[in-house]
């Protein structure tokens, strides 16, 4: 049989282990089949001969709480919709940045995991979000993730065209999920 490699194109990476038991809230898991640390996952991908593995850098599930507020904007007059909206994108934007730079300090350190950044509006202008490419490019970042059902807004919005026009520039490609959100089985967290 010939060779071939395995590459995990869809995982989520938790900093501690505390913060993977409170990520997953799996019951009956037991600590010894916890795989989301970046160190674990490499014991993981070595025990199944995974050569490497995409991992999509999200805001950890305790700080989620302003994505569930901006979700209900919409019902909002238009203002007020778009002042909750910038007040929520101050509290989001930070939190995708430090997880951003996390992830990529992680593909630096495991260069068999491979981090691919979280993209939305909350980052602030077009030029903003391609500047943050830019940035975590030239940090390791491998690919962008989208979240259009988490984040509230729509990937074909005009906003992200500068960024996709980075993404293009630089060869990043992106990954998005579709569908609606809050999922049912999360909304009890919130």
């Amino acid at each position: 049989m010939e060779d071939f490699e395995i590459v995990d194109m869809h995982v989520h990476l938790c900093r501690t282990e505390e913060e993977e038991r409170t990520y997953f809230p799996l019951p009956g898991r037991r600590e010894r089949d916890r795989w989301s640390t970046p160190e674990r996952r490499i014991e993981y991908m070595d025990m199944n001969n995974i050569t490497a593995t995409a991992f999509m850098i999200l805001v950890p599930r305790q700080q989620r709480g302003p994505l569930y507020e901006k979700a209900k904007l919409g019902e909002l007059p238009e203002a007020q919709r778009r002042k909750e909206k910038e007040r929520i994108s101050q509290q989001i934007g930070p939190i995708m940045r430090e997880m951003n730079e996390w992830g990529c300090g992680v593909g630096r350190q495991f260069p068999r995991l491979l981090p691919f950044i979280g993209m939305s509006d909350d980052l602030g202008s077009p030029e903003d979000m391609a500047e943050e490419i830019a940035l975590r490019a030239s940090q390791g970042a491998r690919g962008v993730k989208m979240h259009p059902g988490q984040f509230s807004h729509y990937p074909d919005d005009k906003a992200f065209w500068p960024m996709y026009a980075k993404c293009q520039e630089l060869g990043i490609p992106i990954l998005a999920d579709s569908g609606p959100w809050p999922h049912s089985h999360l909304v009890f967290m919130y």
